[in-house]
């Protein structure tokens, strides 16, 4: 036990020393790892510290490039500000001259313009007098002539009375020759009915009867005939052509012919189954009628509503793709037709294959009233107040003007399309710089919403619901003239040829008015309804207008107003007219939401 004792002490001693040793070990390898550690927190602290002297000294080169960079701007910038400074004072000097030689220009455009005006006030002064005088000198003729033809008509009426009292004369004294020849005709045959048998009595009778009967209503015409003849001859040789007239229009018995040799005329007076009195009455009515046509306004009538037999149109198609009133049409030299729609859309129309839909253009929020389009931009506008612009090529939208307080119910390009008219219910107009966007000048004087204009060179013209026409001269952009003359609102205007404009109003007339004299020309009085829209072909001189009644009426002006056709195709008022001059066709839009082509024949 005890060796096993002293055995287990020797290895418990053992074990103690080796553990001694390990633990000896484990620090020395613990110091060495300290000190490499320590070697190496120092290596890198040195690395940091070179690092960070490097990026210190980097930090110090940028900074020392910036500052040179912001001294060579500063620099730089110091002397584009020289450079501006330079440039800005030598603009001022060349602004300062041109406006220095604008305001000269100005002043001697304004002094023209007031020399001008004056000169116009003169000439018109002076042509209202003349007007005067010659309305004075018009006034005395037609007091004249109807007094000419007050007493002209009594001679006729005491001719007339003195021609019934001969035929009447005439008359009796027939009906008692032949009351006295029947007589003696009775007597002799009493006496042949006593010498001869009943038979043959009856049939000699009949017969007699028959061949006296013939021979007497014959020689009665003839000598009824030489009779009027000598009458009428004998009046019509001092007689003046409304006495003729007058002469003609008596009751005659039978038909004949009289032949006045003095007057070169040949006058046939047929049956007539009217009295004496009826005749009277009928000749003064038309004495009164003739006097209120001499005593109308002067260049104001009513037009004969005669349509000849030939339709020279014809209705060759319908487009049938809007789903509301068609406002505006136009037609471009591509070959296509742009139609507007209280729909909210434009559409685009290809006339040269068979006229399909090539889009539907989108973006109003309201009904679009009018279109211009030019030769790269199109311009729409609506109730919503806006103008939207289109590109023509794409057809797609790029922007729209703003600055109508109302909606926009006409537009029209002006200055070779530099410029953009449009009409508002705002009751101003205005004008819009296409390349810029911006609105130029607002035209103010109207009284109610203007719903059409019309642009030829300078001037433009524009019709408005206070009825009146309105001429603005662009250059100075004021107004010139005002025309009046319509009793209701005018809808639409449209420029014709020789200074000669249209005007279509709610009162169912078109005007056609002088602009040398500033003045109605002619009052044009055949639609049933109110007229909404004019259009005017230059070439062939012809004058379309569109109108609640449903119709599309043609006007040759050539030389004397005529109506040439009208057309009836559509079921609603006719608001839009369109000419193709090379196809000869006319588009016409309507309420019934439908597109008419008309073809000329």
């Amino acid at each position: 036990r005890r060796i096993q004792r002293e055995e287990e002490e020797r290895m418990r001693t053992e074990k103690e020393e080796r553990k001694r040793i390990e633990e000896a070990e484990r620090v020395k390898q613990e110091e060495e790892r300290r000190a490499q550690e320590e070697v190496k927190r120092k290596q890198l602290q040195e690395e940091i510290a070179r690092e960070r002297e490097r990026e210190q000294q980097l930090r110090l080169a940028e900074e020392d490039r910036k500052r040179a960079a912001e001294e060579e701007d500063a620099r730089r910038r110091h002397l584009e500000e020289q450079e501006k400074r330079k440039q800005k004072q030598a603009e001022a000097e060349v602004r300062a001259l041109l406006e220095a030689e604008q305001r000269r220009q100005e002043e001697e455009r304004r002094k023209l313009y007031v020399q001008k005006q004056a000169e116009e006030f003169e000439r018109k002064r002076r042509e209202a007098e003349e007007e005067e005088k010659r309305k004075e000198q018009a006034r005395r003729a037609r007091l004249q002539e109807e007094e000419k033809k007050r007493l002209q008509l009594e001679t006729d009426r005491r001719l007339a009375a003195e021609a019934e009292q001969r035929m009447v004369a005439l008359a009796r004294e027939r009906e008692a020759q032949e009351r006295k020849r029947r007589e003696e005709e009775e007597a002799e045959m009493s006496f042949l009915k006593q010498q001869l048998q009943e038979d043959e009595i009856k049939r000699l009778l009949s017969k007699q009867e028959e061949e006296r009967r013939r021979v007497l209503l014959q020689e009665e015409a003839e000598a009824r005939d030489r009779h009027r003849q000598l009458d009428f001859i004998q009046q019509a040789n001092n007689a003046s052509p409304a006495a003729i007239r007058s002469l003609r229009s008596l009751q005659s018995v039978g038909r004949m012919s009289v032949d006045y040799a003095a007057l070169g005329q040949f006058v046939q007076v047929e049956e007539d189954e009217e009295t004496a009195e009826q005749r009277l009455k009928r000749l003064e009515i038309e004495r009164q009628s003739e006097a209120r046509r001499m005593s109308a306004v002067p260049f104001m009538f009513q037009l004969d509503a005669t349509i000849p037999e030939e339709l020279k149109f014809s209705c060759i198609g319908t487009l049938t793709s809007h789903t509301n009133t068609v406002r505006d049409l136009q037609i471009t030299e591509d070959d296509r037709l742009w139609s507007a729609s209280h729909d909210y859309t434009i559409r685009v129309w290809d006339m040269a294959r068979e006229h399909i839909c090539i889009k539907s253009l989108r973006g109003h929020s309201r009904g679009v009233w009018s279109i211009a389009v030019g030769e790269k931009l199109a311009f729409s506008g609506s109730a919503d107040r806006y103008i939207r612009v289109w590109r023509t090529d794409n057809l797609e939208p790029i922007y729209k003007l703003k600055g109508h307080c109302g909606g926009v119910y006409a537009l029209a390009l002006a200055d070779r399309e530099a410029h953009l008219v449009s009409g508002s219910g705002d009751e101003t107009l205005k004008v819009w710089d296409l390349d810029s966007g911006a609105c130029l000048h607002t035209l103010t004087g109207h009284q109610l919403g203007v719903w059409s204009v019309a642009v030829e060179d300078n001037l433009l013209y524009s019709a408005s619901w206070d009825r009146t026409i309105k001429i603005w001269d662009l250059r100075s952009m004021t107004c010139i003239e005002t025309l009046r003359g319509h009793s209701e609102r005018v809808s639409t205007v449209c420029i014709g040829k020789a200074d000669t404009i249209f005007s279509g109003s709610l009162d169912f007339t078109i005007k056609v008015w002088d602009m040398h004299k500033m003045r109605c020309m002619e009052t044009i009085s055949s639609h049933s309804g109110e007229v909404h829209k004019l259009l005017y072909d230059p070439i062939g001189s012809r004058l379309f207008s569109g109108a609640d009644d449903k119709t599309i009426k043609i006007w040759d002006m050539s030389s004397k107003t005529r109506l040439v056709d009208s057309l009836q195709e559509h079921e609603g008022s006719v608001r839009a007219l369109a000419w193709d001059s090379m196809r000869q066709t006319l588009y016409s839009g309507s309420w019934d939401r439908t597109i008419k082509l008309w073809k000329i024949q």
